[in-house]
């Protein structure tokens, strides 16, 4: 193929994709519509899912797509400046850097663990920077391991280390801090948004259907009664043991973390005893987690997967899950499924 047949064709495909972009719902992108904007103040994001000015507090990377671990809620910053203020790590602003040339450490720790696996340093001069990074688990430290970087332009590096844990807290020393302007650390992406999904029948009232797509819609809303949330079907001929809810995902992915918010209006039962289950490509599982008799609204899961997942599937493992006039159904309800992960081979 010719070099301007193999033009022609890439011009045609990214045409497609962009067209694809542009029928995209305000505040999706992507030739699915699978990218929410994360741009600040509200402001819509390009085809590519460029933002006007920058990310919104808590995202970054391309497109705004990565869940930056330093400034979710439980995450502080320490500093041997002691009193020193941070701002300047966290404003994502390349242009409000570290002052003080006495600064020899910086430390993020959090109130819960988190699978590591990079993150990103922007600096004055990114070119020639000297860091060291100490990570802790469970109160042993780790060096970088196997460290790989990547310039990214000339004031931004990513670094990505081997550390097969989770992680509380990361420190950081090196000259480099001299220069230091933000710092990123990857909670991957959320992989979960617009895939597939499928559940064991589907509740319906007044004329809403509480489908299982509900939970990956990308609304963090967790209010059943507007029509938030997932539910499986009431009906007694209908109703299935056990009742169950699916995702499938486009693309295979190196899972990292789980997120599943219950209702937070009430009936919270309606998601406990259950079964989580990751499965390969071949339909093979290849991780599981139980739930808790007693329900909680919030479940967070560490999986630090390192085998490929495609489908995902919560299980009732209970068969008295809801009684009422005197039919036995078996139902399930979540409200925001949020599966982080990064691609094979990155």
């Amino acid at each position: 193929m010719g070099f301007l047949t193999k033009f022609t064709v890439w011009f045609i495909l990214w045409t497609r994709l962009k067209y694809l972009a542009a029928q995209c719902p305000v505040g999706w992108v992507g030739s699915k519509c699978q990218y929410m904007c994360h741009c600040e103040r509200n402001s819509m994001c390009d085809s590519d899912g460029r933002c006007p000015t920058k990310c919104i507090t808590g995202w970054f990377g391309p497109g705004c797509q990565y869940e930056d671990l330093v400034t979710v809620d439980g995450a502080q910053i320490f500093t041997s400046a002691g009193s020193g203020t941070t701002s300047w790590l966290t404003d994502r602003d390349v242009t409000t850097c570290n002052e003080d040339p006495g600064l020899d450490s910086i430390t993020v720790q959090w109130d819960k663990p988190y699978p590591f696996t990079w993150l990103r340093i922007q600096a004055k001069n990114a070119s020639n920077l000297q860091l060291h990074f100490v990570f802790t688990s469970s109160n042993i430290s780790y060096s970088c391991v196997n460290q790989l970087l990547a310039i990214v332009d000339t004031l931004t590096v990513d670094y990505r280390c081997e550390v097969n844990n989770t992680i509380t807290s990361l420190r950081v020393t090196g000259p480099g801090l001299n220069g230091l302007c933000s710092l990123y650390v990857s909670g991957d992406r959320n992989v979960a948004l617009k895939q597939s999904t499928d559940q064991t029948g589907t509740y319906q009232e007044s004329n809403f259907f509480y489908t299982s797509s509900l939970a990956v819609d990308g609304d963090t809303n967790a209010f059943f009664l507007q029509n938030k949330c997932t539910h499986t079907t009431q009906d007694s001929t209908l109703s299935v043991y056990p009742a169950s809810w699916t995702l499938t995902l486009d693309t295979a992915r190196l899972v990292s973390r789980i997120t599943i918010y219950n209702r937070a209006d009430c009936c919270s039962d309606r998601l406990e005893s259950f079964k989580l289950e990751l499965l390969d490509t071949n339909n093979h599982t290849v991780w599981t987690y139980e739930g808790p008799a007693k329900a909680s609204l919030v479940y967070e899961l560490n999986t630090l997967q390192e085998k490929p997942v495609k489908r995902i599937i919560i299980l009732a493992i209970k068969n008295d899950t809801f009684f009422s006039y005197g039919y036995t159904y078996f139902v399930r309800s979540l409200c925001i499924w949020s599966l982080f992960a990064k691609n094979l081979g990155h």
